[in-house]
């Protein structure tokens, strides 16, 4: 229902997201914020509903800048191998130089 996309942060860092556009004219716009699992099937329903509910929807993937693309499943198998994620320190400060190039995203053309 989607498409991906590329974002660039303050940085420099290009990282994707996942835009969703509503059927009509949108209410507003919401950035979906993924949980340690990337930017997954879940995240992207998430962001799908918001969309069937008139909103522009983005999930910007946070972790591309360790994995590019990463998604994973709720296995404790997969649980484990994303909990890298959260352990690398660096990743809190990287997230905040993202996150504030997804919302102007919100706002642009229609993909």
């Amino acid at each position: 229902m989607g498409t991906h996309l590329k974002l660039t942060a303050s940085d420099g860092h290009k990282f994707g997201a996942y835009r969703v556009d509503p059927a009509g004219t949108p209410k507003g716009g919401i950035v979906v914020i993924q949980e340690l699992f990337g930017v997954n099937h879940h995240i992207r329903s998430v962001a799908d509903r918001f969309a069937a509910l008139g909103y522009v929807a983005i999930a910007p993937a946070l972790f591309d800048r360790i994995e590019a693309g990463f998604e994973c499943g709720y296995s404790p198998e997969e649980v484990q191998g994303a909990m890298r994620f959260v352990a690398n320190p660096p990743i809190w400060a990287w997230m905040l130089t993202s996150l504030p190039h997804a919302r102007p995203s919100l706002t642009s053309a229609r993909s």
